[in-house]
């Protein structure tokens, strides 16, 4: 029987429907285009921030140090990076009405510890049982590690609960544990692979 909803943050809860910020600062630092996302979210010190060993400071300056960026307009830069992200209404309408169903719902995500804060800010903290980041635990999705946290949040096993993420390494990890697990392109796909599986193992 499914016990629960577990959901990546970051481009399935919240995902970037506009890029222009990021490329107008790609075009104003004279870089190429994706510098900027590269910087944020493809460099070694986004790995180590995810792990919980560089703090937030630390963080933003090697993006800025990496971009050629001057340290005083890193929260100009940082506003408007994220400026485009939009939270996903819909699959929050889906939470809730899984949550009224009986099942319980979790965060499972690869991020610096500020996104605890971001998720009060959208005000969807109170839909989730368990909000679990990898730079509290240490460790990151695929770890096994990562999955057994989450699941001990929640209290269930691994055949009882479904994971969605958009990321297939972190699909495949969560189906290594023994989880249910979604591949997240879009809100229709994910509604209709949570409905089969309600109907075939029960809610």
């Amino acid at each position: 029987m499914i016990k629960a909803l577990i959901l990546d943050f970051g481009g399935v809860i919240v995902r970037t429907e506009d890029y222009a910020p990021r490329y107008a600062w790609d075009h104003r630092l004279n870089l190429p285009p994706g510098s900027a996302e590269r910087a944020v979210h493809g460099s070694d010190a986004w790995m180590q921030a995810q792990l919980g060993h560089l703090d937030d400071a630390a963080y933003w300056n090697a993006v800025a140090a990496a971009l050629g960026l001057a340290p005083d307009l890193i929260p100009d830069f940082a506003r408007d990076y994220f400026s485009g992200d939009r939270l996903n209404a819909e699959l929050m309408d889906l939470v809730r009405d899984l949550r009224r169903r009986g099942l319980r719902t979790a965060i499972l995500s690869n991020d610096r510890p500020q996104l605890a804060e971001k998720i009060r800010g959208l005000g969807v903290g109170p839909l989730f049982d368990a909000i679990v980041i990898s730079s509290h635990l240490g460790v990151m999705k695929p770890d096994r590690d990562a999955y057994d946290a989450v699941l001990a949040a929640l209290d269930v096993a691994p055949g009882e609960s479904v994971f969605v993420d958009d990321a297939p390494r972190n699909v495949e990890g969560a189906r290594t544990v023994g989880m249910h697990a979604i591949h997240y392109r879009d809100n229709a796909g994910v509604r209709a692979a949570l409905d089969r599986l309600l109907v075939e193992q029960g809610a």
